[in-house]
């Protein structure tokens, strides 16, 4: 009778696989590619030695299939760091928070501009970004025709007295400044609604002509009338008009705040000289741009008043989608002890067109306070959120030192077509 060579019919277990021993069909060897240990079972119908069954977890399935994938021996430390910079990025979005660092780390999202320097054709606007700039000023006198150009009517807030910055903070719903009988928005002594203090704020730049009725009645010494410019604007003012229709008993002052993006004030004037029917025209020096302002109206006691016709004049300054190239840094952050190795994680947005990592989009990371900047190479991740994208870059060698700066360069900037918006950024080291 005829002998069949059938051929191995069971596996032969090899140990642990050795490059200069020969390999049949049905071997099994356990191999260790980088930090997995996985199991092997040689498969070509020709014996071989010297063919590695993985390399960098890619099968070499000419020779072997794999049996069982092991697990990663040791942590990824840099898997583990970018996951910790996108939660605080996303933590920091999520509270508003302003820029911050811890031992190892900074992580800023724009909420202002006070931890950027260093801007070259950059600017930040207020809603939340870095991009290309473009500014232009011009003189306005914000007024009954075109006060809605530039307020955010979405970000008013008619408030008594308050503490700290929320006494400045047009965001926040009313704190009980009550209607008057001038109103016909709510019944007198009814609370200010947040529905209506746009609508109440017109009623402050027209001019009503009432001598007779308050538009906000008896309730408290202290009244501020808190508005927000629109996205892009910052104003300077220098004159500061209202007619003072009714309410002078007991009036000690009207007084006019910028207000920062922080919500910490800066009185620019204070009117203390009123009367009945009487129109202010009051002008005074002042340079700086602020993104909100502030009216506080002030008796000595309580008293119901009136006022309209309200004029704000000064320097209204536009930022915009610049073209071209620009830059900027954050303020140096003081390491502890000497850094040699840094790696970042940034988020972004494609306002228009596609801006190109390593391109457009270009990250440099330097320990020496900006002497010796090396260039990163950011590598693109899953999107951060939606329409914001999201790059990472892990130990990137930089000149030893204790003054740690990121540099952004957008670049390829064109208006329209591409439009490159840095939503946030979290510096590891």
């Amino acid at each position: 009778m005829a002998t069949i060579d059938l051929g191995k019919v069971a596996f032969t277990h090899k140990g642990t696989y050795n490059s200069g021993t020969t390999y049949e069909d049905k071997d099994v060897v356990q191999y260790t590619d980088g930090d997995i240990t996985s199991t092997f079972v040689y498969i070509n119908s020709t014996s071989a030695s010297g063919q590695t069954p993985s390399t960098g977890g890619t099968v070499n399935t000419t020779y072997w299939s794999l049996m069982a994938k092991g697990q990663p021996q040791s942590l990824n430390a840099n898997a583990l760091k970018n996951d910790i910079s996108a939660l605080a990025l996303r933590q920091a979005s999520d509270a508003n928070k302003t820029g911050y660092n811890t031992e190892t780390s900074f992580v800023d999202v724009f909420q202002d501009n006070s931890n950027v320097a260093n801007l070259v054709s950059t600017g930040f606007n207020s809603g939340e970004y870095m991009q290309v700039s473009a500014s232009s000023d011009s003189s306005v006198t914000l007024q009954a025709s075109n006060y809605q150009t530039y307020l955010d009517l979405n970000n008013v807030s008619f408030m008594r007295d308050g503490s700290g910055a929320d006494r400045y903070n047009p965001t926040i719903s009313p704190n009980t400044m009550y209607y008057g009988s001038s109103t016909g928005l709510g019944s007198q002594n009814a609370v200010v609604s947040s529905t209506e203090e746009a609508t109440l704020m017109g009623y402050l730049f027209a001019q009503n002509g009432s001598t007779s009725q308050y538009m906000i009645d008896t309730n408290n010494s202290e009244n501020r009338f808190n508005f927000a410019l629109k996205a892009g604007k910052t104003f300077a003012p220098t004159s500061f008009n209202f007619r003072w229709q009714n309410g002078s008993g007991s009036f000690t002052s009207q007084n006019l705040y910028g207000v920062d993006s922080s919500y910490s004030a800066t009185e620019l004037y204070s009117d203390t000289s009123i009367t009945n029917g009487q129109d202010n025209t009051n002008s005074f020096s002042n340079s700086t741009f602020f993104p909100n302002l502030t009216i506080r109206t002030k008796h000595s006691s309580t008293n119901g008043f009136m006022w309209d016709y309200l004029r704000i004049g000064g320097t209204m300054r536009e930022i915009g989608q610049g073209a071209g190239d620009g830059s900027f840094t954050n303020n140096a952050i003081t390491a502890s002890s000497t850094v040699t190795s840094m790696g970042a994680v940034i988020t972004y947005e494609d306002n228009a067109g596609t801006n190109a990592l390593n391109t457009d989009i270009v990250l440099k990371l330097s320990a020496d306070n900006g002497s010796n900047y090396t260039t990163a190479t950011l590598v693109a991740t899953p999107n951060f959120a939606t329409g914001i994208k999201m790059a990472k870059v892990n130990d990137v060698t930089v000149t030893g030192g204790t003054q740690l700066l990121y540099k952004l360069e957008i670049k390829n900037q064109v208006v329209g077509s591409k439009e490159a918006r840095i939503r946030g950024v979290a510096l590891q080291f």
